[in-house]
């Protein structure tokens, strides 16, 4: 880990005593001021060095395009998921569809989205 003393030297941030030197506190007793402590900060050293440098220290994120992925490599759980999302998006609260949808899937049937709109919703009680 790089520690503040080499990142300071560096050229990376500008000399910020609290960021790379810490925060030198008073220690008390009875009173009195017996001496000093120092309170390092990672959480500031770490902002001052992404304000200061963001192409090297931001925070990275992946990136994955959908046109890119292969549904042949994705495991049985995650085409679960993706399917249930789906139905969930396309058929909207609706869980009666939902579940027989799932039903003419696990039996190999292939329903199509007309068929699984044209299942009603329960109706609520009093209309």
């Amino acid at each position: 880990m790089t520690n503040a003393r080499t990142v300071t030297g560096s050229g990376l941030i500008p000399k910020s005593p609290t960021a790379h030197e810490g925060l030198r506190k008073p220690v008390w007793y009875k009173g009195k001021i017996v001496g000093y402590e120092t309170e390092n900060s990672d959480t500031l050293l770490l902002a001052v060095l992404k304000a200061n440098n963001p192409d090297k220290f931001r925070d990275r994120l992946e990136q994955t395009n959908l046109l890119d992925l292969d549904p042949n490599k994705m495991s049985p759980e995650l085409l679960d998921k993706i399917a249930d999302h789906l139905l969930k998006k396309a058929l909207g609260d609706n869980p009666r569809a939902i579940a027989e949808v799932d039903r003419r899937l696990a039996a190999g049937e292939n329903p199509t989205f007309e068929e699984a709109k044209a299942i009603e919703a329960p109706k609520e009680p009093g209309k």
